[in-house]
């Protein structure tokens, strides 16, 4: 029974052993330049929010300069198109300046400029901005690297109203968030690098008691950036 036994055993282990080293040979290495599979890429840059807002007796439009920074995750369904989920942010600078000098103050050295720097991403959520969250797909123009691509994302986008007094965040009493769209023209230059012209747009209009508040935000954005598939 034991020498049968064996023989199964030995069996089974002759037989997995090429499935075994089958599998491990399609493991899909993140980096081998197909863009099919899992996709994560992230972008930053400068641009340009234009706002016009209605908040009660405090209405008008804005210019502001903003630090640009895109995140996307998803998945690569042929060598030429990508869907995946999208979190675009275009911080209003100044405020993020002021929010880092804050930071610095509190700390109480001056060191915490460079040793925070790190954190500015982090620093950046918390933010003033104009945003979109929501779903897309990118399509290259051709399977391989360089060459030219295209982004289209719709969901909801948020905007931090500089004329909103009560709550000058960027989820201004979660009750300003309004249908967004972000499409974008770039050129990849090489494998997994690229840069782009990103544009975002969104508007939003609510009833409070004191009366009618509305925003519309379009930003501009040029970034480089950088995708794992």
């Amino acid at each position: 029974m034991r020498t049968v036994s064996s023989i199964v055993l030995m069996g089974l282990f002759v037989i997995c052993l090429p499935v075994e080293s089958s599998a491990r040979l399609k493991v899909k290495n993140p980096f081998d330049g197909d863009r099919t599979g899992l996709v994560f890429g992230m972008s930053a840059g400068g641009g340009v929010s234009w706002i016009s807002s209605r908040n009660l007796e405090a209405s008008g439009g804005h210019t502001r300069g903003t630090v640009a920074m895109i995140s996307r995750l998803g998945y690569g369904v042929s060598d030429r198109v990508q869907i995946y989920g999208l979190i675009a942010s275009s911080v209003y600078a100044y405020k993020l300046w002021e929010h880092y000098e804050s930071l610095v103050d509190w700390s109480g050295t001056s060191t915490t400029y460079v040793v925070g720097l790190p954190f500015l991403p982090m620093i950046a959520m918390f933010t003033d901005q104009h945003f979109t969250l929501g779903f897309g797909a990118t399509y290259y123009a051709r399977s391989k690297a360089p060459c030219w691509y295209a982004d289209l994302a719709a969901g909801v986008s948020m905007d931090a109203d500089p004329d909103e007094h009560d709550s000058p965040s960027v989820h201004p009493g979660f009750r300003s968030g309004g249908p967004g769209v972000f499409g974008a023209i770039g050129y990849e230059i090489k494998t997994n690098f690229m840069v782009g012209l990103n544009l975002m747009w969104g508007r939003e209009k609510w009833e409070t008691n004191a009366g009618e508040k509305s925003w519309t935000a379009f930003s501009a954005m040029l970034t480089i950036g950088f995708v794992a598939y």
